[in-house]
């Protein structure tokens, strides 16, 4: 089932609904989500990368991930989620950190184009041979945030309002660890990217 998008419409729903996200300028604590059996790998669709080259996730098993849903033009936590990111990959012993991958896949892939993901990426200085930046079409792009539990969505003024989330894959592309909120405990990612490594 797909997520959707909420839109404004006066009405106490809607309100309610965007008062329950967590927004861009969000200080929600990290709460882990439980594992789940499935593998979000299974869903069948096609990703653009900043490089303009095309995958589809299940090309992505074989080694565990961590994954974040974001978007370039984001004012808020989004910076906060690859700057956590950055830490987890400096502080993987080196055995770890050539097995296990970053990947952020956009919430809004109408304006980030392979070009403005390629310069999020120079800009960032994330590493080619660890970082893959996606973008896909919006009906999956929402599939993918529902079988991650990210909610997201349009305020009246167009603007995505997103939870910032954290999730790592094992490497059959199934959740071992999820952190929602802007203070993640940094370790517990780093402890879950170590089993997953050695199962």
């Amino acid at each position: 089932m797909r997520a959707h998008f909420f839109h404004a419409s006066g009405s106490i729903g809607v309100a309610m609904a965007m008062m329950a996200l967590a927004g861009c300028a969000s200080h929600v604590s990290p709460q882990p989500a439980p594992s789940s059996g499935s593998s979000i790998y299974t869903l069948d669709s096609s990703w653009q990368t900043d490089t303009g080259g095309t995958l589809r996730l299940a090309d992505l098993r074989g080694h565990p991930r961590v994954i974040a849903m974001f978007f370039t033009s984001c004012e808020g936590t989004c910076s906060l989620t690859v700057e956590h990111l950055k830490r987890i990959e400096a502080s993987l012993p080196v055995d770890l950190r050539s097995g296990a991958s970053f990947v952020l896949v956009s919430l809004d892939p109408v304006r980030d184009t392979p070009a403005t993901l390629a310069k999020f990426r120079s800009e960032n200085q994330l590493a080619s041979d660890r970082w893959l930046l996606l973008r896909g079409d919006p009906a999956p792009t929402a599939d993918l945030a529902t079988a991650l539990k990210v909610q997201y969505a349009k305020d009246p003024a167009r603007r995505i309002r997103h939870a910032s989330q954290i999730t790592v894959l094992d490497d059959a592309g199934r959740i071992i660890l999820q952190q929602t909120g802007t203070r993640p405990d940094l370790s517990a990612t780093i402890d879950a990217l170590a089993t997953a490594a050695t199962k």
